[in-house]
């Protein structure tokens, strides 16, 4: 939780926030150093020279969204097989700390045959919301998904647990599908979305101070060759990281938006002759 706006504020109350060890002093706490992250909640405090503790009020812990030991993982599924409905399970291990866990998730199929991403469960915890669902058809047929599910309380161990994929089929579709798991120790407070087609799409979107953006886009590459990499960004300064899958190009991105504002995000897939779906999801955590 953040430290208080104004009001009374005590070094203890800054160690109590950001962690060290005792004795505790205000050179422990330069933003950037260690202790005090380098986000934009904590921008006024300094890097070196003259701190003072007025300078962390409004300063926060908060460590980006993602936990600090667990970026993405993969959780296999497979696009292949008759029309109607099937499910993919898959054993994962939630870290301690885990609040909220995200899925997103893109696939390809022969042209007049589709697979979607129905839903995302998780053993014990219940169902996924989807924020964004986006589909296009051609020669080739893409859907691309994003979801969120909060565990309710926040996990104080590892935890075994089972996630099953729900897909809906028409037409015997036969392709492929990834999805990436990611979790967070924050809770989902609320969120935007937007989707496209044709390469990618491009619209103001909401950030969060204490927030994450996904990216995800799907683009057919014709024969099976590999597609062009996928691109997920916001325009500069804030970064992003991509990740990429299989031998389609397919793909994710996510950034931690460093401020609260209202901003121009962008996301692409390799521009093709084939289906292409795009969505983004801005979220607010807390």
């Amino acid at each position: 939780m953040a430290l208080p706006t104004s009001g009374a504020l005590t070094l203890l109350d800054i160690a109590n926030e950001m962690g060290g060890t005792t004795p505790h002093s205000l050179s422990e706490y330069y933003r950037g150093g260690g202790l005090t992250k380098d986000v934009g909640a904590n921008s006024a405090v300094p890097t070196s020279g003259q701190i003072s503790i007025t300078d962390f009020y409004g300063a926060d812990n908060y460590i980006g969204g993602l936990m600090a030991d667990v970026n993405w993982s993969a959780v296999g599924i497979s696009a292949s097989g008759g029309s109607g409905s099937r499910s993919n399970n898959t054993s994962v291990t939630l870290p301690a700390g885990t609040r909220t866990v995200f899925f997103v998730g893109a696939t390809l199929d022969n042209g007049g045959q589709t697979v979607n991403f129905s839903s995302f469960s998780i053993s014990g915890y219940g169902t996924a919301t989807r924020r964004a669902n986006k589909s296009d058809g051609g020669e080739y047929t893409s859907n691309v998904g994003i979801f969120d599910l909060n565990l309710g309380s926040t996990l104080t161990s590892d935890t075994p647990a089972t996630v099953t994929c729900n897909m809906s089929n028409s037409g015997g579709a036969s392709g492929s599908a990834s999805a990436w798991m990611f979790v967070s120790e924050l809770s989902y407070i609320s969120s935007s979305t937007i989707t496209g087609n044709a390469g990618g799409v491009s619209s103001n979107m909401q950030l969060y101070n204490r927030g994450l953006v996904f990216g995800v886009g799907q683009s057919g590459s014709g024969g099976g060759s590999t597609g062009g990499a996928f691109n997920t960004y916001v325009n500069n300064p804030y970064p992003g990281v991509d990740g990429s899958w299989g031998s389609y190009s397919r793909g994710f991105g996510y950034f931690v938006p460093p401020v609260t504002t209202t901003t121009n995000v962008s996301v692409s897939a390799s521009t093709d002759n084939y289906a292409q779906a795009v969505a983004a999801t801005s979220y607010e955590l807390g």
